[in-house]
């Protein structure tokens, strides 16, 4: 139980330290960008 208390507590800590990289990954995209949807199909 420690142990994933303490991964928890990591993970949040890892989070926080950059709250911009957070929103940004969440935020929805309403454009596309055709070099990255290139890449999303490629094989």
């Amino acid at each position: 139980m420690r142990e994933l208390f303490d991964a928890c507590k990591a993970f949040i800590e890892r989070i926080n330290a950059d709250p911009l990289a957070v929103i940004n990954r969440l935020w929805p995209k309403f454009g596309l960008d055709p070099e990255f949807e290139k890449l999303l199909v490629s094989k």
